[in-house]
């Protein structure tokens, strides 16, 4: 199931089983958009045992992660798996020139979302793999800093236009933010993006026969609104 934006592949999820690096035209088994190759990103499925994992981080600079996973038998024919995580991250920029000088954080994110899926087995021959997914954001942009060359003076008041930029008129904050320049950025409205992304899938496997003959469907829905 492809992904077609970017943003969806922004995951802090960890439940994977592989990933595959595919280089060269794909369109035979990835369809479209995968001329250069494709990236193949392949979760862990429902296990026959049960089996669990909890796992928290937390840093200096204020980025907190919790994720979990859950998966085993449901019944005889059933097996399902669950993994979820929430993170909280403050940002790792300041934004001195935000109103002149409320030094907010950017780049920072606060995020949650849930992997579920279910194998069943229909018969001996053929099975069901279902799967949905769930992430909800709201995270800042990629900080910029402004594009002014450094040494011209077009506005011929005998100041530097590129530290007068940074600090949005402020020659004296601008002067600050060009020392530390990855401490320090330009944004007058601030800094907040939302994006929701979901996905549902059906995967269809049918042994034809003992020869190895394999039948293979993939139904997919996906959702993604930034």
């Amino acid at each position: 199931v492809p992904l077609a934006r970017a943003g969806e592949f922004i995951q802090e999820l960890s439940d994977v089983e592989r990933i595959e690096v595919l280089r060269g035209p794909q369109g035979t088994l990835f369809g479209q958009n995968s001329t250069g190759g494709a990236i193949n990103i392949v979760r862990k499925g429902p296990t026959r045992e049960f089996e669990g994992k909890l796992e928290a981080m937390g840093t200096e600079d204020q980025d907190f992660l919790i994720r979990g996973t859950l998966s085993g038998p449901i019944s005889d024919t059933i097996r399902g798996r669950l993994s979820v995580f929430k993170r909280d991250f403050r940002g790792y920029i300041r934004n001195y020139s935000n109103n002149g000088s409320t030094g907010d954080w950017l780049g920072g994110s606060d995020s949650y979302g849930a992997v579920g899926k279910l194998d069943v087995d229909l018969t001996d021959r053929v099975t069901v793999a279902l799967s949905a997914d769930y992430r909800n954001a709201t995270h800042g942009m990629t900080p910029q800093i402004a594009q002014v060359s450094e040494g011209f003076d077009f506005n011929f008041n005998g100041k530097d236009d590129r530290i007068e930029a940074l600090g949005n008129g402020d020659f004296a904050l601008g002067s600050t933010i060009y020392a530390d320049p990855f401490k320090a950025s330009v944004s007058k409205r601030g800094d907040e993006m939302k994006d929701t992304s979901w996905g549902v899938q059906a995967d269809v496997t049918w042994n034809v026969d003992d020869s190895g003959l394999v039948f293979k469907s993939i139904t997919a829905y996906r959702s993604f609104d930034d």
